[in-house]
C-alpha cells in the first residue's frame, strides 16, 4: 500500500511538472473531460512553437465547433499567465459581449483549484472590482490583473478601445467577423482591416506574437491580408496557417 501511495505522488508529481511546460498537458490537467484529436495535437504543438519564440505570428483556421476557442481563448490566456504572472495580453472578437464571456471563462480557469496546483503564483482578486479608485486589483468582464504582479488581460470586441493597452506577450483575435454576409462586405471587411493596422496591430510589443484564428469562410480574405502586411511592413513571413 505505501509503495502504491508514493508511485501514484509520483505520477502525479509528473503530470504536474508536465502541466507547467506542455501546453496540451495543462489543457488536459485542467479539464479533466478534455478529449484530444489530432487537430488539438497540432494546435497545441504549434502553440508552444509561438510561446518559444520559434514563430512570430499565428493563423489557426477551421470549420466551427472544432475547439479553437477552448484551447486559444480559454486555455491560452490562463497558461501564459501562469507561466509568466506579469505577461499583458489583449484578445479580441466581433463582438464585445464575446469577448466578455470569454474573459469569465479564463478567470473561471485561473480560479480553479486545478490551476493553483500549477501556477500558484498567478491568482485573482476574490471580488469583481471595476476601478482603480477601490485600491485594488481589478476584476471584470473588461480586465483582469493578477495579484501581486504587472499580469493583465483586457478584451474588448473588434473596434473597441484600446488605446493605452498593450501586449507584450501574446494578441489574440477570436472570429474578426460574425458570418458569411458580414464577410462578403468589403465595408465591414474594410472596417475591421483598419482596426487591425491603426489599432490591434500597434499595440503590440517589439517582437511579441499575436495569433489570429477564424471560422473558414473568412481564411483567404483576412488571413491573407495579415500574410501581406507581415511581409511589406514587418519584413517577416515567420507565420504558420493551418487549414484543418
Amino acid at each position: 500500500m505505501y509503495l502504491s501511495d508514493r508511485f501514484r505522488a509520483a505520477q502525479l508529481l509528473l503530470r504536474r511538472n508536465k502541466a507547467r511546460t506542455n501546453f496540451l498537458d495543462f489543457i488536459t490537467y485542467t479539464k479533466k473531460n478534455y478529449v484530444v484529436n489530432w487537430h488539438h495535437e497540432l494546435m497545441c504543438r504549434k502553440i508552444d512553437d509561438l510561446l518559444e519564440g520559434k514563430i512570430k505570428r499565428l493563423i489557426i483556421s477551421c470549420p466551427p465547433r472544432f475547439g479553437k476557442s477552448e484551447v486559444v481563448s480559454r486555455r491560452l490566456p490562463a497558461y501564459v499567465l501562469g507561466k509568466n504572472p506579469d505577461a499583458s495580453i489583449i484578445a479580441c472578437s466581433y463582438s464585445a459581449d464575446l469577448a466578455a464571456r470569454m474573459n469569465r471563462d479564463v478567470q473561471r480557469i485561473i480560479d480553479s483549484p486545478e490551476y493553483a496546483d500549477l501556477f500558484p503564483e498567478s491568482r485573482l482578486n476574490e471580488s469583481n472590482i471595476r476601478t482603480v479608485s477601490q485600491g485594488t486589483y481589478l476584476r471584470n468582464s473588461d480586465l483582469f490583473e493578477i495579484v501581486g504582479h504587472s499580469g493583465v488581460y483586457r478584451s474588448c470586441g473588434i473596434g473597441g478601445g484600446i488605446t493605452g493597452m498593450g501586449f507584450n506577450s501574446i494578441g489574440i483575435i477570436d472570429d474578426p467577423i460574425k458570418n458569411r454576409e458580414e464577410a462578403e462586405s468589403p465595408t465591414i471587411r474594410n472596417k475591421i482591416w483598419e482596426w487591425y493596422t491603426d489599432t490591434f496591430y500597434t499595440r503590440r510589443d517589439k517582437f511579441r506574437t499575436d495569433v489570429s484564428f477564424t471560422q473558414l469562410f473568412l481564411v483567404h480574405i483576412f488571413h491573407s491580408a495579415i500574410i501581406q502586411h507581415a511581409s511589406l511592413y514587418c519584413n517577416t513571413t515567420s507565420l504558420f496557417s493551418s487549414l484543418l
